[in-house]
């Protein structure tokens, strides 16, 4: 899918790409959690993701329903 982003912003790269799916997203020190469904541009050369504030705030919310649970 075409990439929003013209170029990468850690490494300058224009091999970014748009993608939909699970996300891994760091909760704490060493601790991961995969989030479904997010958008997400995804630099091909460097591996940065980069998501917008529509997908940074479904990551909130996803957030917030596991500590409910938890």
């Amino acid at each position: 899918m075409k990439s929003k982003l013209s170029e990468c912003p850690l490494c300058g790269s224009r091999a970014v790409e748009k993608h939909i799916g699970s996300l891994k997203v760091r909760i704490s020190k060493g601790s991961f959690i995969r989030i479904p469904n997010i958008e997400y541009e995804k630099c091909k050369k460097c591996g940065e993701t980069v998501t917008d504030y529509k997908s940074e705030k479904k990551i909130d919310a996803f957030l917030k329903l596991r500590q409910k649970a938890a």
